[in-house]
């Protein structure tokens, strides 16, 4: 296998007589096959090993067979009648490991979707390596010599099952292999040896050997005639060998079709999880995402959880078709209750905004000291409503019609409590000018009195009226001047002054 390569350390060689390989090793090469495929070798211990029996040698001999494009047996230095009867035996197990519970040309419609390698249909191509062959052949070729031998093994005595190797496998070849080196040494640990100490011959057969494997090589087809590719290898393997573990060979082919069920379950579960995984935890974190950010989410993890699906399925291009509508249908499903938590969550945080930014100002506005001047009003309206506050905190809500209707609501919230304090403003400014009223009323009073006291002509005491008017007017200015009341600088010119002559034209 090594020489195979051309490497020394490909799959490990002993010099001992103990065995290295155990069970079946695996190794991916970068040696492509003709059609473009990755070629992967598999070897596996010989057959007879210690404390082995015949099942294990079956159960080697079926999961090599069936994984295989193009199945090596080698033997030294010649072919035995005994080596061929055994190899027959283990291929026609294999066929009735395959077909234990229906023939091959009474499947059922639920059996024909099982791999082609699996109901016989594909057994590989097989070359028979007689190793360190120096014998003479008397002028037959390899091929003749091996075919000598399986023409005289025809019938098995196993009904259904006549024929030799010929019958079983795609093409039977024979080739053999002069030895790789005549050093003693060398031949005791070959993992020593690298290509340029192969004997000539030996370099020879194995070019030809290498060139009659891979000339024809291609991928294993699974049902629907696509590559296996190395995801659908391993899957092979793993179902196989659970098969074989579980002591169930000769009904694995029954059993392809509960397999399969079992994938696409597990599969689909996986998909619908690792959607609703994702959701929850989107919808888990502090503030809820936009409806626009929350669609991106939704198709992203959507078409990731497709994908999963799709790698779960070991891109089974059937399966993941048929089952593809019932995944995307269901997440929809999802979708619409996880769209709606969204929506509501979208809802509290904007009405919450709505109420902390309607009590703030609100606040605000109680902290005017009034009467002021109604210009304060509406400065303090306009630099602090919170209406930019709103906005800003919740601007990636912009296009919802939660947001529209909560910031047109605001709106004429503070623009209510702002008409309100101005309402107060004005009934505190009539208080205030009441207060004045009374204020020149008393001054006017006294002055006048004081005036009655004394005997003066009639022009005169009008002229000494109208002093007293002016005199109590400029008396109720410093009194308002003196309380600090600033808004009665903006009223002079209208109302304050308005209502100061009302009170003494009356």
């Amino acid at each position: 296998m090594n020489a195979f390569l051309g490497e020394k350390d490909g799959f490990a060689v002993g010099p001992t007589i103990k065995p290295k390989t155990m069970g079946i090793w695996v190794l991916p090469t970068n040696i492509r096959a003709s059609d473009n495929s990755t070629i992967v070798l598999m070897d596996t211990e010989g057959f007879f090993g210690s404390d082995v029996a015949e099942a294990y040698d079956a159960k080697i001999f079926a999961l090599t067979t069936l994984l295989s494009s193009h199945l090596v047996y080698s033997s030294i230095k010649l072919i035995d009648q005994s080596a061929v009867d055994y190899l027959e035996l283990l291929a026609r197990r294999t066929q009735l490991f395959q077909l234990k519970n229906a023939a091959l040309n009474n499947l059922s419609e639920e059996q024909l979707d099982v791999p082609s390698f699996l109901k016989g249909e594909d057994f590989p191509d097989f070359t028979w390596v007689v190793k360190d062959f120096i014998q003479d052949l008397d002028g037959a070729s390899p091929q003749s010599w091996l075919e000598e031998y399986l023409d005289g093994n025809r019938d098995s005595g196993i009904e259904g099952m006549d024929g030799t190797l010929k019958d079983i496998f795609k093409s039977v070849n024979c080739h053999t292999m002069f030895i790789p080196s005549t050093n003693k040494n060398d031949l005791r640990d070959l993992s020593k040896l690298s290509a340029e100490d192969f004997t000539e011959d030996f370099a020879s057969d194995l070019q030809a050997l290498k060139t009659s494997v891979i000339q024809n090589l291609g991928s294993k087809r699974m049902s629907d005639g696509r590559k296996m590719n190395g995801s659908s290898f391993a899957m092979m393997l793993q179902f196989l060998v659970q098969s074989s573990n579980q002591d169930i060979f000769p009904s694995v082919p029954s059993l392809w079709n509960s397999w399969i069920q079992s994938l696409v379950e597990t599969a689909y579960r996986d998909a619908n999880s690792n959607y609703k995984n994702k959701m929850e935890k989107l919808l888990s974190l502090g503030a809820p995402p936009s409806e626009e950010e929350f669609l991106s989410h939704h198709n992203t993890y959507r078409d990731d959880s497709q994908h999963l699906y799709r790698n779960l399925l070991f891109d089974f291009q059937s399966l993941y078709q048929d089952g593809i509508p019932n995944l995307m249908k269901e997440i929809s499903e999802k979708f619409s209750n996880f769209e709606e938590r969204n929506k509501e969550k979208i809802r509290k945080v904007i009405a919450d905004k709505r109420r902390e930014v309607r009590e703030n100002f609100a606040a605000l506005m109680d902290e005017l000291h009034l009467p002021t001047a109604p210009k304060n009003i509406i400065n303090k309206f306009r630099s602090s409503n919170g209406l930019d506050v709103f906005e800003d905190a919740l601007k990636k809500y912009g296009s919802s019609k939660y947001y529209i209707e909560a910031l047109s609501d605001l709106k004429g919230e503070v623009e209510g409590i702002r008409d309100k304090v101005i309402l107060k403003n004005l009934d505190r400014i009539k208080n205030k000018l009441g207060e004045v009223s009374d204020v020149m009323s008393r001054k006017y009073e006294d002055i006048m009195n004081k005036l009655t006291l004394v005997a003066m002509a009639p022009v005169k005491l009008v002229k000494s009226a109208e002093e007293a008017v002016i005199s109590a007017k400029s008396h109720a200015s410093e009194y308002l001047k003196n309380q600090s009341h600033s808004w009665i600088e903006e009223l002079e010119e209208f109302s304050a002054h308005i209502a100061l002559v009302e009170v003494f034209s009356s």
